[in-house]
């Protein structure tokens, strides 16, 4: 049995902790932009596919996020009554914005709640040095795309 450490250090927690601020501030911006939805319990829930959709057809991924596509997380699934871990699929997406919104919502997801039990440590910290500063990077572009997004999430009122 492959024993995880419950918390990251160095590097490794500053680029982790990097992420999930960034991310939060992110959905943020977009709920605070009209990015957003009513769901469950009337829930505010970011419109991520209304935000594809506005800027999608004219956003194309740079070299970094081309990376992060090619070799993007994998998603953690329950079938069978078994939790396993599944390449992305990319079938039902239609935009590179889009891919790249899912990537960073399952990059979030994983690191939030996905142990990547069954990897060896030092796989999960390669794939952690890898995707976080890509995940980063696209972040502080998707920012650009709308300003009042950029306002939101900038803190500039």
């Amino acid at each position: 049995m492959v024993e995880m450490k419950l918390h990251y250090t160095g590097e490794t927690r500053d680029l982790v902790y990097g992420f999930f601020m960034k991310f939060s501030r992110f959905e943020f911006a977009l709920k605070q932009s009209g990015y957003v939805y009513s769901g469950i319990r009337d829930s505010a829930q970011v419109d991520w596919k209304k935000f594809s959709q506005a800027f999608g057809g004219d956003y194309v991924a740079d070299q970094r996020e081309t990376l992060l596509l090619e070799k993007p997380p994998k998603k953690q699934i329950y079938t069978n009554d078994n939790i396993s871990w599944v390449d992305f699929d990319f079938t039902t997406t239609s935009s590179d914005l889009e891919k790249l919104t899912l990537v960073l919502r399952t990059m979030r997801n994983n690191l939030f709640h996905g142990g990547k039990y069954g990897l060896k440590e030092e796989d999960v910290s390669d794939r952690i040095h890898f995707l976080l500063p890509h995940g980063i990077h696209t972040l502080e572009r998707m920012v650009k795309l709308d300003n009042n997004v950029k306002i939101h999430f900038d803190g500039i009122y």
